[in-house]
């Protein structure tokens, strides 16, 4: 009995960190990366382990191949979700936790500016004078979901372009060339006017962007 008390309480912990989680997008915006996510699915597998570890205490479920005492079950609890729970969880924070250092090392005025844009209303996205990322808000990861895993401080905006296009993420017009669509945007984007380009998604969506030039580049 005190076995499937301590096995309860521990599926209701891993549940709870897992639902937590669930409801966060990390502590920051340089920290919601693809290691959070990395997280919270190891989270939800230790979970249903810890779920399925309890099946084992009723003999009644055994008749059936997934739950109970069964091999099926073992492999699935043992392997499939302990071990790969903590790979997952592994993974993340590895993935996760230089991000959160990079964020704690930022200068005051930094963390203002990183608050800040996550308060436009608006997707937005500022490139150093190497034309590298050095901030995006959550609205633009929103609006590109396929271009997550590189919208991040450090990506070049060439590869986030050619990541797109490789993706199939754009909707090029008919009667227009890939090569000659890449040409019309990378002259769009070197040379800025403030005037709005039209694009749009694969999904349908059209995206309205405007690209300025600071006095810095």
């Amino acid at each position: 009995m005190t076995d499937i008390v301590l096995e309860v309480i521990r599926f209701g912990v891993m549940l709870g960190i897992a639902l937590l989680l669930s409801t966060k997008s990390g502590s920051g915006g340089l920290s919601r990366e693809n290691g959070w996510r990395l997280i919270q699915a190891g989270f939800w597998l230790l979970a249903l382990g810890a779920l399925f570890d309890i099946t084992d205490n009723f003999s009644a479920l055994d008749r059936f191949v997934f739950i109970g005492d069964t091999p099926a079950q073992a492999f699935i609890e043992k392997v499939v979700c302990y071990l790969g729970g903590s790979v997952l969880l592994f993974l993340g924070m590895w993935r996760w936790l230089p991000m959160i250092r990079l964020a704690r090392n930022m200068e005051p005025e930094q963390v203002r500016l990183a608050d800040a844009l996550e308060h436009i209303t608006e997707g937005f996205i500022l490139f150093g004078p190497d034309d590298r990322v050095m901030a995006c808000n959550d609205h633009l990861r929103a609006m590109y979901p396929g271009l997550a895993d590189v919208l991040k401080p450090g990506t070049l905006w060439l590869d986030m372009l050619d990541t797109g296009l490789a993706r199939g993420l754009y909707q090029i017009p008919d009667g227009v060339s890939v090569s000659t669509w890449r040409k019309q945007r990378i002259q769009q984007h070197r040379n800025p006017d403030g005037a709005p380009v039209l694009q749009q998604l694969e999904t349908g969506r059209w995206v309205q962007i405007r690209e300025q030039r600071t006095r810095e580049g």
